[in-house]
């Protein structure tokens, strides 16, 4: 359950923060436009990607991140899981196509 929490987390940070810096490089920070001191903009940029990072190093950063997605892994095949339900509603056996000579 740790192991989900954390990979789950750590996706929801990083994204955050790439959203952030993706924003940022684009210039087109919805706060930046409505703003009128932007260095107080700045240091609200800055405080929330100091957060986020800080949030990641509380779950225990990449290497954390890394060691739950594999034991996430190992408990809980995804591919396998979608196999057994493709196969049990019989998509597995291939299309069935009429062949011309069938008409």
């Amino acid at each position: 359950k740790k192991a989900r929490q954390v990979t789950t987390l750590f996706h929801k940070y990083t994204q955050q923060l790439d959203q952030i810096r993706a924003s940022v490089a684009a210039g087109s920070s919805t706060s930046a436009k409505n703003a009128i001191d932007h260095s107080d903009v700045e240091n609200d940029v800055k405080a929330e990607i100091q957060s986020l990072e800080k949030k990641l190093e509380e779950i225990g950063g990449r290497e954390e991140y890394q060691r739950a997605s594999q034991m996430n892994t190992a408990l809980f095949s995804t591919s396998k899981w979608v196999l057994g339900i493709l196969g049990r509603w019989g998509w597995l056996d291939g299309l069935i196509v009429d062949s011309p000579n069938d008409s």
